[in-house]
């Protein structure tokens, strides 16, 4: 067993003590209004990346907002963001990545794929 893991039990079949570790069930974050009126963009990949939020609120402009890695793969930011329909993406460089997190998807006027969030 491991030492570390007081979580262990006996099989009976095998006659060994052994650690068992169990997962949470836990729904992972997502990109939402948060209760301060503002909205928490959440975005999940690979840990050590530099990710960036652009949108209809920025002019598209990929450069304005850099997000912060808060845990491994785990990058967030919040805007104060007004009553409106927004249009979102995240990019790595210069590719733009749609939220994983959100399922409202739409085309922009000039054709690219964005995530959607409505604000009220």
């Amino acid at each position: 067993t491991d030492p570390c893991n007081p979580d262990s039990y006996y099989d009976e079949n095998t006659g060994i003590q052994l650690s068992r570790f169990t997962f949470s069930s836990m729904t992972p974050p997502a990109t939402a209004k948060t209760d301060d009126s503002m909205i928490h963009f959440i975005y999940q990949g690979t840990s050590g990346q530099e990710i960036h939020l652009g949108g209809s609120f920025t002019n598209w402009d990929p450069w304005i907002y850099v997000m912060q890695e808060t845990a491994p793969g785990f990058y967030e930011l919040s805007l104060p963001l007004p009553s409106g329909t927004y249009y979102y993406n995240y990019y790595l460089g210069m590719k733009a990545v749609t939220d994983k997190t959100n399922p409202k998807k739409a085309y922009t006027a000039d054709g690219r794929i964005a995530s959607v969030i409505t604000v009220n």
